[in-house]
């Protein structure tokens, strides 16, 4: 994944000038029932939203923003929630993020409550789904390292354009009124094109620091992964399959992937509220899907190395269905050219898992016959 280095973008009045951290993936472990308290006591009440907003960003057509920033926080509430108002993020999340799959299923014993910030921001130029998700997850690393230290340093977030106010009201059954009102950005109802498009809400739930430990070894995990990895190393013969293996084995390995899935919800999106290359949030990690499978196989009692090495053969499959579903792509559609240009070119990198002989070949059979534009029929 390309990370962004831009030093500058965060408010320096807020402090936010330290390098930037990224954050570790942690593995929850069993955790006992009990009640852990809020990180920032006061500061969040129960069922009610409280809200402050930056004084001179919120006046329409005169919004006091420092030019360097690429996304500017306009207004914040902070709340207390059930558990289960959040269930959603932690639902999403779990497709991709290595640590929340790890989560407990009597969290809400541990959790009755948490602690959730939803933060109305602008955005100051076109920025891609990517590249918001890089600056939103190094904010929330500086947000830990300036003002959240008692909090632990890893946060379930989700962020989606501002038109989806009422979904997201819905989901956490909270309402966000005020903290429009406070921003001076109109409700979506009243929003033009160009509102839809700069305006975007940021949901995030923190944990108390003392979750920490509660926290299984992250390497438990991995060992088994690799162990297995390397034990169908050596029980299989098929060129591809032992290639991606091998792919999986190398910790430098890049292995993230768009499944057919993926390449349908990429391409059934309305083009009206998104951007063009927004592909990177239907990839999914190799990796973490394993892990995933491994654990719902150990509690069936049915983790075998045969049934491992169908796993991986399930993946390999969806992978190269993904690839071939690129020549029918409708030559219409812009989108059309930017995926199959990603995949392309990703097929050149060795640390990529299209880059697997195999794999190429189909690229190049695609890229013959279609191009970056060209239709089949």
């Amino acid at each position: 994944m390309a990370y962004l280095q831009d030093r500058n973008f965060f408010d320096n009045r807020l402090g936010f000038k330290d390098e930037i951290n990224w954050l570790d993936d942690q593995d929850y472990g069993v955790i006992r029932s009990t009640n852990m308290p809020s990180c920032e006591p006061g500061r969040f009440k129960r069922g009610k939203l409280d809200v402050v907003w930056w004084g001179k960003r919120v006046t329409p057509g005169k919004r006091r923003i420092p030019k360097h920033l690429k996304l500017a926080i306009l207004s914040r509430g902070r709340i207390r929630l059930p558990i289960k108002n959040i269930k959603w993020i932690i639902d999403k999340q779990k497709k991709k993020v290595d640590w929340v799959c790890r989560i407990p299923d009597n969290l809400g014993e541990l959790l009755p409550e948490v602690d959730v910030t939803i933060e109305l921001f602008t955005v100051r130029k076109t920025l891609s789904f990517k590249e918001v998700n890089s600056i939103f997850l190094q904010y929330l690393v500086q947000r830990h390292n300036q003002e959240l230290r008692n909090c632990h340093k890893l946060f379930l977030l989700n962020w989606r354009s501002a038109f989806l106010k009422s979904k997201v009201e819905t989901q956490l059954k909270v309402k966000l009124d005020e903290l429009f009102k406070r921003a001076k950005v109109p409700f979506p109802e009243g929003m033009s094109e160009a509102d839809k498009r700069i305006f975007v809400l940021l949901v995030y739930v923190s944990f108390p620091d003392k979750l920490e430990l509660y926290l299984k070894d992250k390497k438990t995990e991995d060992k088994e992964l690799n162990d297995l990895l390397l034990q169908a190393k050596h029980k299989t013969t098929h060129k591809t399959l032992l290639c991606l293996i091998k792919k999986l084995l190398n910790p430098k390995t890049d292995d993230y992937y768009l499944p057919l899935k993926g390449l349908h919800g990429y391409m059934n999106e309305p083009l009206k509220h998104e951007t063009l290359d927004n592909y990177d949030r239907y990839m999914l990690p190799i990796r973490v899907l394993l892990k995933r499978n491994i654990r719902s196989l150990k509690r069936e009692n049915r983790l075998t190395i045969k049934s491992f090495i169908f796993m991986i053969e399930r993946k390999m499959n969806d992978l190269t269905d993904g690839i071939r579903a690129l020549k029918y792509l409708d030559c219409y559609d812009k989108r059309t050219i930017i995926i199959r240009k990603f995949i392309f070119d990703e097929s050149k990198h060795s640390n990529s898992l299209y880059s697997c002989p195999a794999f190429k070949d189909q690229i190049k059979q695609v890229k013959s016959k279609t191009g970056l534009y060209g239709c089949i029929g």
